[in-house]
């Protein structure tokens, strides 16, 4: 049986009476094992939170995914047909090992070169989820 992490870190310590701790027997954390500890759960992942921020030179496509995803495509659609797309991120992760606060805000700039001139243009956030 895999221990959680938190049982092996808390293994080798002990408490002493005052509520300080003692390291009675070397502790090895993996980071490989640390890194996958902070992975959210595969799940159908989605995009969600999606903006598009434009300056002079380039738009950036913002979006916070659900879960894990294994490929991610932003799409540019111009008058309803798509014209462009290109690769995402894929962050989706927690920051500590409470699993309460998430990094999962990802970003993706266009550059305005690719715009068509006064055309309607849209985007949409294709995203595969990570196998379940």
């Amino acid at each position: 049986m895999k221990k959680s992490l938190l049982n092996l870190m808390l293994s080798g310590l002990t408490i002493l009476g005052t509520g300080a701790l003692a390291l009675t027997t070397p502790v090895t954390v993996n980071a490989q094992e640390v890194a996958t500890a902070l992975q959210l759960e595969a799940r159908n992942a989605y995009a969600y939170d999606v903006t598009v921020a434009q300056d002079a030179e380039k738009a950036t496509v913002s979006y916070r995914l659900s879960s894990p995803a294994s490929e991610v495509k932003i799409q540019m659609f111009v008058n309803g047909e798509m014209v462009k797309e290109v690769p995402g991120t894929t962050l989706a992760e927690y920051t500590d090992e409470t699993k309460t606060a998430l990094n999962n805000l990802n970003t993706v700039e266009i550059a305005k070169a690719d715009f068509p001139q006064g055309k309607m243009i849209s985007f949409k956030v294709a995203v595969t989820s990570e196998a379940l």
